[in-house]
């Protein structure tokens, strides 16, 4: 039996959508990285500059340090990545499910007196300059002259148990693919209006976009894929880790002591042996 043209063309959207993040050492490597994370946060969020230094490490990349241009996180080497990161209570069960991103960027400027598709032309046109712009400069990274653009999505567990991590294409979306809606509601018992974007074949919500008035915001939706389509767990060992303070000479000879052991490990051997030797 034929497959339909339009279904055809959204089967191949979805198989070309995600890509692999990590090849087989560099996830080994990520995920010695994400233990020493842990255990460095001591329970404070998760920042972007932090997946930023494990990344560029894990993939022997230079850091690219503070920029105020927008898709500024990663560029090396013909590879583009801009980090979005959220935190959910339990990442891999946000698996299969689409999650918005509270925002993208915040230089889009629109009418709200325009028609949905007029404003959806018009963010569209602006967000389709800032990715040329990151294309350009990822550009300039490589080689051989070649752009490869990604979303890297990191979702984190408030108790750091769990990490879960996926890149997708970042392309420029394109009106012909997507229809757009003014859409009213209440929040906290005031009303609300924005507008919202969607797949025209699927008709699954891609974009949401706040009022000018409010600080336009464009809201990305984000489909997580399972293991299988590209994500990357990690559920560090460290997460249960607390923090301990010593005097600073007192950490330097323990630490001396256990050079090749985690600190938690080297302090449990102290105590079993203290235990095993004091007066009854």
């Amino acid at each position: 039996m034929a497959i339909p043209c339009t279904a055809l063309h959204e089967f191949y959207r979805f198989m070309n959508k995600y890509l692999t993040a990590f090849t087989g050492d560099q996830m080994t490597l990520a995920a010695v990285e994400m233990n020493r994370l842990v255990r460095s946060l001591q329970g404070r969020k998760v920042e972007e500059d932090d997946w930023t230094n494990l990344y560029c490490k894990v993939k022997d990349a230079p850091h690219p340090g503070w920029s105020n241009l927008p898709f500024r996180d990663y560029l090396h080497d013909g590879v583009g990545v801009e980090f979005k990161l959220m935190k959910k209570d339990n990442p891999s069960a946000c698996m299969g499910r689409s999650i918005m991103h509270p925002a993208a960027t915040r230089t889009i400027s629109f009418s709200e007196d325009s028609s949905a598709a007029e404003a959806m032309d018009r963010i569209f046109d602006q967000w389709g300059a800032t990715i040329a712009d990151f294309e350009t400069r990822t550009r300039a990274t490589s080689s051989t002259g070649k752009a490869d653009l990604r979303w890297g999505v990191l979702l984190w567990a408030p108790d750091h148990s769990e990490f879960l991590y996926f890149e997708e294409r970042l392309e420029v979306p394109l009106v012909s693919d997507h229809h757009a809606v003014w859409h009213e509601g209440n929040h906290r018992g005031k009303p609300t209006r924005n507008l919202r974007i969607y797949d025209r074949a699927t008709d699954a919500l891609r974009f949401s976009c706040t009022l000018p008035r409010n600080g336009a915001k464009l809201q990305p939706y984000f489909d997580v894929p399972d293991v299988d389509n590209g994500a990357c767990v990690f559920k560090p060992t460290g997460h249960g880790v607390v923090p301990l303070f010593a005097a600073k000479h007192d950490a330097q000879r323990f630490l001396s002591h256990f050079p090749d052991e985690a600190s938690e490990e080297g302090l449990k051997k102290l105590l079993d042996l203290w235990e095993a030797t004091k007066q009854p």
